[in-house]
């Protein structure tokens, strides 16, 4: 089981839809103007929302993810570039390898490969009292330049969804259409 921390350092700065789309898609007449704070509240939470689920990032963002583990697949891929690693000390990490393209593994200090201590998930290998795993502050550029079409779909889906079921309270938290759309992009384990 994966332990971490992330933090935006440099959040979406372009929306991967636009008001105009989110009107056309909700067949909101362009010329009605009085909700457009609403939706434009809708644009970014319900992006956030699909992002949370599906574990991805729709839009270019900088992450840091900070962790203890000695391996760790990153999360809100794809990731593009990884900026840099670092200790608690501030000193750069190298010795690590990293697996998968789009989504990467990273495994630290690979030659001592630390799951044997821990096989079934239990805490890090103590020696002496000392955590012998080290604090790692990994950042790194990820998101869709470009989101694939079925994903803008879920997504204007999605809002479309959160529009019409302002106040129920009964509403799932997620559209049902925009999880089918989206799901084979997720990175979650997902079961809906």
């Amino acid at each position: 089981m994966e332990e971490f921390q992330v933090k935006i350092l440099t959040d979406v700065t372009v929306e991967p839809v636009t008001l105009d789309e989110v009107k056309a898609f909700c067949r909101i007449d362009a010329d009605f103007y009085d909700d457009d704070n609403t939706l434009n509240m809708l644009i970014v939470s319900e992006r956030e929302r699909l992002e949370k689920v599906l574990n991805l990032s729709f839009s270019p963002k900088e992450l840091q993810v900070r962790t203890y583990t000695n391996e760790i697949t990153l999360p809100y891929g794809p990731v593009t570039t990884i900026t840099s690693i670092k200790d608690s000390d501030g000193g750069y990490i190298t010795d690590y390898d990293s697996y998968g393209l789009d989504f990467p593994t990273l495994v630290f200090n690979p030659v001592s490969n630390l799951n044997f201590f821990y096989p079934l998930g239990g805490g890090a290998p103590i020696v002496d009292g000392v955590n012998t795993t080290t604090l790692k502050d990994i950042v790194y550029l990820c998101g869709y330049v470009d989101l694939p079409k079925a994903l803008k779909n879920a997504l204007l889906t999605q809002i479309d969804y959160a529009y019409k079921n302002i106040g129920n309270p009964n509403m799932e938290s997620i559209s049902p259409i925009a999880f089918k759309l989206s799901y084979q992009y997720s990175r979650n384990p997902i079961i809906q």
